[in-house]
């Protein structure tokens, strides 16, 4: 149940770090005529973001997994088919994004400090102008057709409502994260899955702490 929570709020802390860094600098910040020394400064903190942006994100994947395979497992009999569904685009999902976060993680950063980005300039990490900020959209679409199909896995039981309408809500948003490539402006309705997604989380664990039963139910 602890797990289920922390994901909501690594979710939560995502987006906000990811919407602070839409905001574009001041110019100006950054002279023309800075020496070495200071540009490899702003480097280093760029590398620094990276890890403190992303750490969460990869654990974020195997988390949600985590979650939908207990949520495939504790579905109806029924509906046993639409929680698996569910449970195979939570993987696809945090299969893509790892990839993407785990890149940058250990390869990307690290190259970046150490100021040799020659041969691998195209796996940097650029919101709406990456190869990888692409992958990580077609990753977090899957997340929400996960949340789609899981809503509707869930039992017929008072405890689900809350967490099939947040569950719901943020797969309605699929479109808003799928297209994104090409209209950037969408991150502002995409923004509500730092609202959705933690909310959804926390209701999930909610239902789960009140199940008395470790097997599925048939209802």
């Amino acid at each position: 149940v602890l797990l289920l929570v922390n994901m909501g709020v690594i979710g939560l802390a995502y987006m906000l770090f990811f919407l602070a860094g839409q905001i574009p600098a001041p110019r100006g910040r950054v002279a023309i005529d800075a020496d070495m020394a200071e540009q490899q400064k702003i480097v280093n903190r760029q590398a620094l973001g990276i890890a403190v942006l992303l750490t969460p994100s990869l654990l974020l994947g195997f988390t949600f997994v985590t979650m939908m395979a207990a949520l495939h497992q504790t579905s109806p009999s029924s509906r046993k088919a639409v929680s698996q569904a569910a449970l195979a685009f939570a993987t696809m999902y945090a299969t893509l994004v790892t990839l993407v976060y785990f890149v940058q993680l250990t390869l990307v950063g690290p190259r970046m400090s150490a100021g040799d980005m020659a041969e691998i300039e195209f796996l940097r990490f650029v919101p709406y102008r990456s190869f990888l900020f692409a992958v990580d959209l077609l990753g977090y679409s899957f997340m929400s057709l996960a949340t789609l199909f899981g809503a509707l896995a869930l039992p017929d039981i008072p405890s689900a409502r809350a967490p099939r309408i947040f569950m719901l809500a943020t797969g309605i948003l699929l479109p808003a994260i799928a297209l994104q490539m090409y209209f950037p402006q969408l991150i502002w309705i995409a923004a509500l899955w730092g609202l959705t997604f933690p909310a959804a989380a926390f209701f999930i664990a909610a239902m789960f702490a009140g199940l008395q039963v470790p097997f599925a139910i048939d209802r």
